[in-house]
């Protein structure tokens, strides 16, 4: 999520227990995120655990990567889509888990169209 503004307003709400509705960007997550996916981030009532979605601040952007590891205070996330690691970063900077996934309607009927015209008669 870019923009330092709503990076910081999504980061304090979590941070007061609420949980949030955000848009992803990106091709990093692909195939479980897509670009314009609707995500439902909840605040870490508990440690999140390898193989997460978490939400990251990384500098004034925060970031939806897969939680790959926590070793001595440290996280390491990275992109499914990604062939590397992200720079290990401070735990405290894990802001939230994703919870739900939702995926725009028409997206999803382009999608079965397509499907539909190209599969084999």
């Amino acid at each position: 999520m870019d923009g330092s503004r709503s990076a910081r307003f999504v980061e304090a709400r979590l941070r007061d227990g609420r949980e949030v509705r955000i848009v992803h960007r990106g091709q990093s997550m692909v195939p479980a995120l897509r670009d314009g996916d609707r995500l439902r981030v909840a605040p870490l009532d508990r440690e999140a655990a390898p193989g997460e979605i978490v939400l990251a601040r990384r500098g004034p952007r925060l970031v939806a990567h897969r939680l790959v590891a926590r070793e001595a205070g440290r996280a390491i996330t990275r992109g499914d889509a990604c062939a590397a690691d992200d720079p290990p970063l401070a735990e405290s900077l894990l802001v939230g888990r994703v919870v739900a996934v939702e995926r725009p309607l028409l997206r999803r009927c382009a999608r079965l169209l397509a499907r539909l015209l190209t599969a084999p008669r």
